[in-house]
């Protein structure tokens, strides 16, 4: 996904215990990671999810 690599997450104040806050090629943190994610990438098919909790998929298999 081209662009992604752009982006950080971090634990804010280094508190693991919260959800990680993704922050944009600013370094800013963003209201709503999936929300931003989506219209960053232009695509409607990603959630930002902790891994833990979701099977992991980088990116589906392209159609051939």
């Amino acid at each position: 996904m081209p662009g992604l690599l752009r982006l950080r997450s971090r634990y804010p104040g280094d508190a693991v215990d919260r959800p990680p806050e993704v922050l944009d090629p600013d370094s800013e943190p963003v209201p709503d990671a999936t929300a931003y994610v989506r219209r960053y990438l232009g695509r409607d098919d990603v959630e930002v999810a902790r891994e833990e909790a979701v099977s992991h998929f980088d990116q589906p298999p392209s159609a051939c």
